[in-house]
């Protein structure tokens, strides 16, 4: 069972990233996939200690190191709300990110990973318990909305199979039209569990949760 697990962005930490690896089961390697902002500062003290120590059964298939994105580069409008313009800017540059790191992974991976490098898992995964070929696996906890019109969502870790994680990675496209129509409230969460609704992603919550660095 052979799997692809990626990320993108700048992390803030990377103390849990190893610890993540440990902690998923697999009968094959796991190819990982990063697609990062290039930061000295990050380099030395995330990148470095994250890239140097990958633990037995994994291999780095793609590790891309770009200049962050512009915001007039990856925004096509902005309100006239300082405070909204920042989370629109933040979920148009994340999506931007995955959707680079999608294009990168081919289709042969019997499932697809979307993690965090600042993030951790709760318990071990076994990737046989998940059947990706009809659902796509989110943590049970910090899942947040902001209308009752969507469900809760948690946008940060999520296990799946290839036509569904190909999905979640091109919210990119849709957002602009997402947000100024109104289809779903300005927040990350929200934009992302509309956008796999529309597309009739079934969604589970599993049965481990997930955490953030905050350190």
């Amino acid at each position: 069972m052979k799997a692809a697990m990626f990320c993108s962005g700048l992390p803030r930490f990377g103390e849990f990233f190893l610890e993540n690896l440990n902690l998923i089961k697999h009968d094959d390697f796991i190819d990982l996939y990063f697609y990062m902002w290039e930061n000295d500062f990050v380099y030395d003290t995330v990148y470095k200690k994250m890239f140097n120590n990958i633990p037995e059964g994994y291999k780095i298939k793609c590790l891309i190191q770009t200049p962050e994105p512009s915001r007039d580069k990856i925004v096509p409008r902005l309100s006239d709300n300082s405070s909204i313009d920042k989370i629109i800017e933040s979920c148009f540059k994340q999506h931007y990110g995955l959707k680079n790191v999608f294009s990168f992974i081919p289709e042969n991976y019997c499932s697809y990973i979307r993690f965090r490098v600042d993030g951790k898992i709760s318990k071990k995964i076994n990737l046989k318990n998940y059947y990706v070929s009809k659902y796509l696996y989110v943590p049970k906890n910090m899942q947040y909305t902001h209308t009752s019109l969507i469900k809760p969502f948690n946008d940060q870790f999520a296990i799946g199979n290839y036509e569904n994680m190909k999905i979640y990675c091109s919210l990119y496209d849709s957002l602009d039209d997402i947000f100024y129509q109104g289809k779903a409230p300005i927040h990350q969460e929200n934009a992302l569990r509309f956008f796999l609704d529309e597309n009739a992603v079934n969604i589970v919550s599993t049965d481990f949760e997930h955490f953030l660095e905050n350190k």
